[in-house]
């Protein structure tokens, strides 16, 4: 939804989604056009309350809570990062 809501006023938008199979783990790759995180140090997207949205968009716990799962659940790993046209998520499980 965050990648939707920044799309609003833009053309020429994407969102790709990859998924890998490396040395028998699961690599998820979700990349986006939307102009990246301005959340600094990015990591902080991870955090409870942590939102670039006003109180009314939004809660700041979606990305905490799936971090939380990705890595209690599928003892997996997160990360974000943005690159010259959005934000690139990697799952890795």
């Amino acid at each position: 939804d965050n990648s939707l809501d920044a799309f609003s006023n833009k053309e020429n938008n994407t969102i790709t989604i990859k998924l890998e199979l490396i040395n028998d783990k699961k690599i998820l790759t979700y990349e986006d056009t939307a102009g990246g995180i301005k959340i600094k140090p990015i990591e902080k997207v991870f955090e409870y309350f942590i939102t670039s949205k006003n109180e009314k968009e939004g809660k700041g716990i979606g990305l905490a809570l799936a971090k939380m799962l990705i890595t209690d659940r599928l003892d997996g790993t997160i990360t974000a990062k943005n690159n010259n046209l959005g934000v690139e998520f990697k799952i890795i499980f």
